[in-house]
């Protein structure tokens, strides 16, 4: 479909423009790719918002980081207003953040800001973002697990997905004593939703939905879910008119990963972490991790919903939430929760999934494999399914690719480039 993106994490469809996507970089550049030819042009640059040491976080690895422009989403009604929102991991600012676990003294690695901006002059050649409105601002203890997707629901509400702060165990600087995950008093660890477009909000930027589940009760009413690690990618689908799932990709640790479903009649669900990871109980002990499928002897756990599909480190490494499958060129897709691992290891060998009936877990097998990192999903405005990735891990490399699942005939699909076929999928 089109070539060439430097670390690209999704693509995203806006309102009255149903011949282009928009493809997101993690370095802070969106293009508008023209679904008829391919060809692609820079649409808006968030650069210079990033971290000062993007792409080098971690001494003695270069290229590998999980900060940058996470989160991408066009407002339901962009065509009009001209409004849409990103996730962004910027440097700390003393002063700035509107939530934080950090003890008094302590920095933490950066902060997440997610912004409102107007998009001027958007189908010209010099499009530009500006009246940037800060909604929120997170200190994130460490460099990782910034989960980072952001949309908006069928409600008209913003959702945020936030990690529980980065490090191993949900435990070190800004987790507290039992960590993020698990503690409502913190938006890390959760989907957050709030109300973009309230009038004269109180706190000056957003207002909570009545519904949210702890609007009146402890924990903050921000949170509409919680108990997450790194849900990296969600997605909002509707169901029946006023209802919708949350399907949330949760990227685990030693040994599972999972894939949550949450409905609009079930809010403020804890989804596990650190007391869990999958269907599995999580402990520490001395210092060592265990994953077992026994609760650990004379702990009390809260009541916990286990995911609908979950698979171990032997199948890959870092689930990829995507969405469910609502177009009309793949009939055997239709109405099924299409998902991806990033790849085993840190080979570049990325696999789909799909949730079959009853929440069976099935591979959508590629006959020559997929040749790259899985990195996000799209859909376009007919409900089609776009996947992006890269064959390197490094966010440096020009080499990403955006792809759009076809249907070739009853069994197989070919995941296609604009260049050429690269493999067969058949089901």
């Amino acid at each position: 479909m089109a070539a060439g993106f430097t670390a690209p994490v999704s693509a995203v469809s806006a309102p009255g423009e149903p011949e282009s996507i928009y493809v997101v970089e993690q370095g802070g550049l969106v293009w508008r790719v023209n679904l008829a030819s391919g060809a692609k042009q820079l649409f808006l640059d968030f650069s210079s918002k990033l971290v000062a040491n993007y792409g080098n976080p971690i001494p003695g690895f270069p290229g590998y980081d999980e900060r940058g422009l996470l989160g991408f989403a066009f407002h339901p009604d962009y065509a009009n207003n001209g409004k849409v929102i990103t996730y962004i991991s910027e440097d700390f600012q003393s002063g700035r953040a509107h939530f934080s676990t950090m003890p008094s003294g302590q920095d933490p690695d950066h902060q997440s800001v997610v912004s409102e901006w107007v998009v001027l002059n958007p189908l010209t050649a010099m499009p530009s973002a500006a009246n940037e409105r800060v909604l929120m601002v997170v200190d994130q203890p460490q460099f990782n697990h910034n989960g980072g997707m952001v949309t908006f629901g069928p409600d008209g509400y913003l959702y945020i997905a936030l990690g529980d702060g980065g490090e191993r165990n949900d435990e070190g600087l800004g987790h507290g004593t039992e960590g993020n995950g698990q503690d409502t008093e913190t938006i890390l660890g959760t989907i957050a939703r709030i109300n973009s477009d309230a009038v004269a909000p109180s706190n000056g930027r957003y207002g909570i939905p009545l519904d949210n589940p702890f609007v009146g009760t402890a924990g903050m009413d921000e949170i509409y879910v919680y108990g997450l690690r790194n849900p990296y990618r969600f997605s909002v689908e509707t169901t029946t008119p006023g209802n919708f799932d949350l399907y949330i990709g949760d990227v685990g640790q030693d040994a599972i990963e999972e894939v949550n479903r949450v409905p609009s009649s079930n809010p403020g669900v804890n989804l596990g972490w650190n007391h869990k990871e999958g269907s599995f109980y999580f402990s520490v002990i001395d210092g060592t991790t265990y994953v077992s499928p026994t609760p650990p002897f004379g702990v009390s756990l809260p009541p916990m919903q286990d995911p609908i599909v979950e698979y171990d480190h032997e199948e890959g490494i870092s689930v990829i939430g995507g969405y469910v499958y609502q177009g009309s060129k793949v009939s055997s897709l239709q109405g099924r929760y299409v998902f991806a691992d990033w790849g085993r290891g840190f080979a570049n060998n990325g696999r789909l999934f799909m949730v079959a009936a009853g929440n069976q877990l099935r591979e959508i097998r590629v006959t020559n494999g997929v040749p790259m990192h899985i990195t996000g999903f799209g859909k376009d405005h007919n409900q089609e399914l776009y996947v992006v990735g890269s064959p390197d891990f490094v966010v440096s490399a020009n080499s990403g690719l955006l792809q759009r699942v076809e249907q070739e005939d009853d069994m197989c699909l070919p995941i296609k480039t604009r260049q050429e076929t690269l493999a067969l999928i058949c089901l």
